[in-house]
């Protein structure tokens, strides 16, 4: 029975085999009008669905979902609390039919309202959807109270119809009401908070392995984001493989360009995430639409940590559209700030003293974009990982980097007391869904950067912008530590110029022992060929060995300089 709160258990499903498809004497049903009706549905619905349960387990359950279109999960949790789903078998599998594929959503939706979930040793494939959803959304102003939530965006937003088969497309800034009728905005549902994926497979989906339901446009006006939230999110020793193979036949509207991915792990506003010892790959079928194996919109204590994200949206012929192409995209980390009406500095969350986001021991290839891109307010650790990026792609702004970008908000306590902004923070951009960084504000201090011991790389395989400005670049109105790294820089001479190797421009800046080194993929060199190199003298024995020399980076801005082939 019901508690006082309206919620029900425990319950336990175990060893069971459940299969869910359309009724086929009912029509098709329209892609505008995915909503659950009071009859027969015309399309799959859960195989599961649980609403306000307490302690419900799922256990060694093989659940299937045929794939017609349909807006619903296979599993769908909302409002559920101390519940674990493990050991089962999520398929989404197409409808019977030559060349025919899944339009059902599919996978696990964990909706608005569910907390201390567990989803350990599970296989979840195929769908049109997210391997594994996380929120929903709600009508704004409760106007519909009869019909509150929307599980999905087969009404509008999220899922693009397409000519030939839907697409993800990810917005959701508005949805047509059931009932039909015009469409009316929407927000996000309630938060989700102390979720666990740990050790599942998820692959072979058409949006992304792991993602928030659907962002919402960045705001014109400068009022607040709109985010679902999924807090204290633990993802752990997952496979996420082969995913996002559907992407939306139409572009995205300009709005969504800095606030919406696809691809591995996509999410929105997450606090204390930890997202360590995956492996997500080959998500993403090309680079034309932009591809991250993981992407945070905003987040204070992130930690990603022993991850091997690679060959995620391949590189083929052709100018990629414009988007977010990262190995790891992190556009909000630290406190979140505000704005007021007339672009001036308004709410700064309160310094709960976490850091903003540590990057660690993670392998990162990414064929086209950054390795790494971190954005935000508060302290940075980037230490120990193994970069590699290829480069931008399409227009690419003014001093931008191709390989690594890092760029903090956060000010130097000296610089509050000193009452001005040195001149030089002109070459300081506005960060992505940011605002003016150039506003001395106590609230802001702590723009600290550690940046060590990387391997990072820049791998130019194809037309990048005519002119780069650079691979690597930190900037801070705080302090920069930068030691111990070893840059390379890889490209064909002819399809492109880098001006510097690496550029650190912060309040105080602490640059040593690193090492800069420039390859070519031709023979061209135009200061002309370097002479040969001198012979070789013949150890003595028992003596030390020859010295092999080490350049550094002298100083904040270091332009390149040829010494023997290398570049110092």
């Amino acid at each position: 029975m019901p508690d006082d709160a309206g919620q029900q258990g425990p319950v336990s499903l175990h060893d069971l085999a459940i299969n869910t498809q359309r009724d086929p004497n009912e029509e098709d049903p329209d892609a505008n009008k995915l909503w659950m009706p009071d009859t027969p549905a015309p399309f799959p619905c859960p195989t599961i669905a649980a609403y306000q349960i307490v302690g419900l387990d799922v256990c060694r359950c093989t659940l299937t979902m045929l794939g017609h279109l349909s807006s619903m999960a296979n599993v769908l949790l909302r409002n559920t609390s101390l519940s674990t789903v493990r050991d089962c078998s999520i398929l989404t599998l197409p409808p019977p039919g030559p060349n025919s594929v899944t339009t059902a959503w599919g996978g696990l939706q964990l909706a608005g309202g569910c907390e201390s979930v567990e989803v350990i040793h599970n296989e979840i494939r195929g769908g049109m959807g997210h391997g594994i959803t996380l929120g929903s959304a709600r009508f704004e102003g409760g106007a519909l109270g009869a019909f509150p939530d929307i599980f999905s965006a087969g009404n509008h937003g999220v899922i693009d119809p397409g000519d030939d088969c839907p697409g993800l497309y990810g917005g959701l800034d508005e949805a047509i009401p059931p009932g039909d009728g015009l469409p009316v905005p929407t927000t996000p549902d309630t938060p989700l908070n102390t979720i666990t994926i740990v050790d599942n497979l998820i692959h072979k989906m058409h949006g992304s392995g792991i993602s928030v339901l659907a962002f919402w446009p960045e705001p014109t006006d400068l009022a607040a984001f709109k985010m679902i939230e999924a807090h204290d999110l633990l993802i752990d020793r997952n496979r996420i493989i082969d995913n996002y193979q559907k992407p939306a036949e139409t572009q995205p509207d300009p709005g969504y360009l800095d606030v919406l991915a696809f691809g591995g792990i996509t999410l929105a506003a997450a606090d204390d995430l930890q997202i360590f010892d995956n492996i997500i790959t080959d998500n993403g079928v090309d680079h034309i639409r932009p591809v991250c194996g993981v992407f945070v919109l905003h987040g204070e204590n992130i930690n990603i940590e022993r991850n091997r994200i690679k060959r995620n949206g391949p590189r083929i012929t052709g100018d990629g559209t414009a988007g977010i192409r990262a190995g790891i995209a992190i556009q909000m980390a630290g406190r979140r700030i505000d704005y007021d009406e007339t672009g001036g500095l308004g709410d700064v969350d309160e310094d709960r003293f976490d850091g903003a986001a540590g990057i660690r021991g993670n392998v990162v290839i990414q064929p086209v974009g950054r390795a790494l891109q971190l954005y935000g307010l508060g302290p940075m650790v980037v230490t120990g990982n193994h970069f590699v990026g290829g480069g931008l792609t399409g227009a690419v702004p003014q001093y931008e980097a191709h390989a690594v970008e890092i760029i903090n908000l956060g000010q130097s306590p000296e610089l509050i007391s000193d009452g001005t902004m040195p001149s030089f923070y002109g070459f300081l951009p506005v960060p992505p869904i940011q605002g003016d960084p150039n506003m001395l504000d106590e609230r802001l201090i702590d723009g600290r950067i550690l940046y060590s011991n990387n391997q990072a790389r820049l791998v130019v395989d194809g037309a990048p912008a005519e002119r780069m400005h650079c691979a690597f670049r930190l900037l801070s109105h705080g302090d920069i530590m930068m030691q111990g790294n070893q840059h390379i820089t890889t490209f064909d001479r002819s399809v492109g110029h880098l001006t510097f190797s690496t550029t650190a421009i912060g309040w105080s800046v602490n640059v040593s022992n690193n090492r800069s080194q420039d390859t070519h993929l031709d023979d061209s060199d135009p200061a002309g060929p370097l002479p040969p190199p001198p012979a070789l003298r013949p150890r003595r024995r028992g003596g030390p060995g020859g010295r092999s020399g080490s350049g550094s980076l002298q100083g904040a801005l270091a332009p390149r300089r040829r010494v023997r082939g290398h570049v110092r």
